[in-house]
């Protein structure tokens, strides 16, 4: 039986994401799926799955199709260890997992994807 409750919603991301400092101002947009956290050149969407993994996909002008996050690291080969600062023990889904993937999310993207979050989309020739 799949789980009803949806731990990521609009206003838990919005808490998060105002702890970083974005290119640009911001937006969150619900959709049936996720959400979309909109800046001015790029979007980011959150998903959630049934056991409360959120997974950060790219959508933006030159992409074909949404990217996860892991596929665009993998492309400019970048390395980077998870980590565990904001991720809590346990396998079950929950606010404080969801939070701590978004956490975490969000820095790996602010980290080492900045220049994507500001529409620079170069790396999608280098995606197999």
């Amino acid at each position: 039986m799949e789980r009803q409750t949806r731990y990521l919603t609009s206003e838990r991301l919005q808490s998060v994401a105002l702890e970083y400092d974005w290119p640009g101002q911001f937006m969150i947009e619900d959709d049936a799926d996720g959400l979309y956290l909109r800046l001015p050149d790029c979007s980011l969407y959150f998903e959630e799955d049934s056991d409360g993994d959120v997974q950060l996909s790219f959508v933006g002008e030159g992409l074909p199709d949404p990217v996860d996050i892991r596929q665009v690291l993998s492309a400019l080969e970048i390395r980077d260890a998870q980590s565990q600062a904001y991720l809590p023990a346990t396998h079950y889904a929950s606010i404080a997992k969801v939070e701590g993937e978004v956490h975490e999310l969000c820095r790996l993207a602010l980290t080492h994807l900045r220049p994507t979050l500001q529409g620079d989309f170069s790396w999608a020739s280098k995606l197999s």
